[in-house]
């Protein structure tokens, strides 16, 4: 699982709880997502068996007083291994009740733990028949929840280290990389259109170093923000707006023939300036 490269993961990760679900004979396995801010639940992977209605796309933002002691032994990274829902005790009430609506027979839940917090679980659900697994199931689901934490970590990784790599820091503006790749793609849809055209509009704050020399750099920082703000929201969301460095920012165009001419939106930019 570990050798998995970025690109690979989401079918990394769908082939392993495919395969686990099927040996364990589960109705559905999945991934979770840990909201802490929100204390609530969202599933991002999913695989189901023949008959069971997938939950991929519905079960989201599910907060976490439904199943408070579920959730508790996850955030405590014990794991959730009910083998009979009907025989919970009065501890576990409010998740039976949220389990039997669910139509839920037996669950398995395993915490995915990175850098010492929970942050998703692997779980299994069975709802045509109760569970049946072995401690040895246990110990296999124990490495193979702790592999798909490494292949999480890992891709929110590369995400972040792509992310950074086209965007700068301080705004969360496309960069200068950013921007050049931005304006490869419209040039090359432009190709394919009959009408239209690509404009550049660059954008400086004049004297902006007095702002630093008499505020400070929180001061300049800030201001660079909220020009950031002010000329993403002065454009079409289809529109690229950068920040390439110091004060220097510009705005990329694409426009169609019934759209306004770059001179029009340099005009609006101004008056947002």
């Amino acid at each position: 699982l570990v050798d998995a490269q970025p690109e690979q993961i989401p079918e990394t990760i769908a082939w392993c709880l495919a395969e686990v679900g099927m040996h364990l004979g589960a109705d559905r396995s999945y991934i979770l997502s840990f909201d802490h801010a929100a204390r609530c639940d969202t599933m991002v992977h999913e695989w189901t068996a023949p008959g069971t209605e997938p939950e991929l796309g519905t079960y989201n933002g599910v907060p976490w007083d439904l199943t408070p002691a579920a959730t508790q032994r996850n955030n405590a990274h014990w794991v959730s291994a009910v083998k009979d829902v009907s025989a919970l005790g009065d501890d576990w009430a409010v998740d039976r009740a949220f389990f039997e609506e669910s139509g839920l027979l037996s669950i398995l839940e395993l915490p995915l733990v990175i850098d010492g917090e929970a942050v998703g679980g692997l779980g299994f659900d069975w709802m045509t028949r109760l569970a049946e697994w072995t401690e040895d199931d246990l110990t296999l689901l124990g490495l193979v929840s702790a592999s798909i934490a490494q292949l999480i970590a890992r891709g929110s990784v590369e995400e972040r280290l792509a992310h950074r790599a086209v965007h700068d820091e301080l705004t969360g503006l496309a960069n200068r990389d950013g921007l050049l790749r931005a304006l490869s793609l419209d040039l090359a849809e432009l190709r394919d259109e009959t009408q239209g055209r690509v404009a550049v509009v660059m954008v400086d704050i004049d004297q902006f170093k007095v702002v630093n020399d008499s505020l400070g750099n929180v001061a300049g920082d800030a201001l660079l923000r909220s020009v950031g703000e002010r000329l993403a929201a002065s454009v079409r969301p289809t529109d690229t707006v950068a920040r390439l460095g110091g004060d220097a920012f510009a705005v990329l165009l694409a426009q169609g023939p019934d759209e306004p001419d770059a001179e029009a939106v340099c005009e609006r930019l101004r008056d947002t300036m």
